[in-house]
């Protein structure tokens, strides 16, 4: 029996919440050239990140949003942007045919600039990460109706619980855009939504566009 010495405190039957650990780093910037015509480079304080694939925060929100139902997304509105690398798309258009049958935009690649004029766009990233970092093969070894062995394909259906879904990525929230003057075009800068959506591709990156071509690519970090 216990007594009320021995009964646990509140604070020990509670259980431990999990905080976002998203440590800021440094990061050069070019302020300038000197009067010799020299780079001036100087160290800040690099930006905040909304995302870090190995935060314990993090990995659980994923976990809790993956578990609850589909949400109620505007799929007119929402891009769905996969890995290049056609076993992995496989894997993650599998995943998306079993939440979001009636999904619309599914893609590998985008135009940045064409996707800042949708009212209302977002970005949900859907990547694969795998066991412990680890990808499992696409392959198997298996012997035809001879004995012969041969490498048997595995259907991509088998590793829906290695694909991750992130959250949604609003684009107007992450898009600055400079008004243009008399001296100045206007200007549109991308790169806190490149920054998030990279985030949330890991172990992927997002490759950026190569002139002439426009679109960015969620390709292998390789």
């Amino acid at each position: 029996m216990q007594t009320e010495t021995s009964k646990p405190s509140a604070r020990a039957e509670e259980p431990q919440k999990v905080v976002h650990n998203h440590p800021r780093g440094m990061r050069d910037r070019i302020a300038g050239l000197d009067p010799d015509g020299r780079r001036i480079v100087v160290t800040e304080m690099d930006r905040q990140a909304t995302y870090l694939p190995n935060c314990k925060a993090c990995q659980a929100a994923d976990r809790e949003r993956m578990a609850a139902p589909a949400p109620k997304y505007n799929l007119e509105t929402t891009m769905f942007l996969l890995p290049e690398p056609e076993y992995d798309n496989m894997v993650c258009r599998a995943y998306l045919a079993q939440r979001y049958p009636d999904a619309e935009h599914i893609v590998h690649a985008f135009n940045a600039d064409k996707l800042s004029y949708v009212k209302g766009a977002q970005v949900v990233v859907i990547t694969r990460r795998g066991k412990n970092g680890k990808l499992g093969p696409r392959t198997k070894r298996a012997k035809d109706e001879e004995g012969t062995f041969y490498d048997a394909p595995i259907p991509p259906e088998t590793y829906l619980d290695e694909v991750v879904e992130s959250d949604p990525i609003v684009v107007a929230d992450c898009v600055r855009v400079q008004a243009g003057s008399m001296y100045a075009e206007e200007s549109v800068d991308f790169s806190e939504l490149m920054a998030r959506i990279a985030e949330r591709a890991v172990p992927f990156r997002i490759a950026p566009p190569i002139a002439p071509d426009k679109l960015y690519v969620m390709r292998l970090n390789s």
